[in-house]
C-alpha cells in the first residue's frame, strides 16, 4: 500500500486530513501511527475547524519537520529549518497551483456538494492525497 493509500484509507474511516497525512509516514519516521494521531488531531478543518491553513498541508509540514527537523546545535537546527522551509514551498506552492489555495476554507468555496453528498469525500479527499503525492515526491523517507 502506498503513503497515499494509506492515508485515504485512515482518512476514510474518520480520521482528519492532518491526522491521515501525518499517521501515512508515521513508520517511515519511526513513530507509532497512535501518536500520529494524536499529534495531528487539532489541525484538521483548516486547524481545529477554523478553515484556516488545509490540514492536508499541516500534516505534510509535520512530516517534514519529523523527517528534516531538530539538531544538536544552533547551527545545525537553522540549516535543517532552511531545508524544511524550501522543501514546504516545493509542496505549498504546486498544491495552491493545482488547488487555487492553501486555505481550508478558499478551498471548500470552490467544491460543490450535490445534496446529500459527503463533504469530506466529494472535497477534502483529494486534498490528502495530493498533500501525499507532493510529499512523497519531495521528501525520500527513511
Amino acid at each position: 500500500m502506498t503513503r497515499t493509500e494509506s492515508a485515504l484509507e485512515g482518512f476514510n474511516r474518520g480520521f482528519n486530513c492532518a491526522q491521515a497525512v501525518l499517521s501515512a509516514f508515521a513508520g517511515d519516521l519511526g513513530m507509532d501511527r497512535e501518536t500520529a494521531m494524536r499529534i495531528a488531531s487539532g489541525f484538521g478543518a483548516g486547524l481545529g475547524r477554523k478553515r484556516e491553513i488545509c490540514g492536508a498541508v499541516s500534516g505534510a509540514v509535520m512530516v517534514l519537520g519529523l523527517a528534516r527537523g531538530g539538531g544538536e546545535t544552533p547551527e545545525k537546527v537553522k540549516e535543517n529549518n532552511r531545508e524544511i522551509y524550501r522543501k514546504i514551498q516545493e509542496i505549498t506552492g504546486p498544491f495552491a497551483e493545482e488547488k487555487g489555495s492553501l486555505i481550508c476554507m478558499d478551498l471548500l468555496k470552490g467544491c460543490t456538494v450535490p445534496p446529500g453528498g459527503d463533504l469530506r469525500q466529494r472535497c477534502c479527499a483529494g486534498l490528502v492525497a495530493l498533500s501525499c503525492s507532493l510529499l512523497e515526491k519531495s521528501l525520500v523517507v527513511g
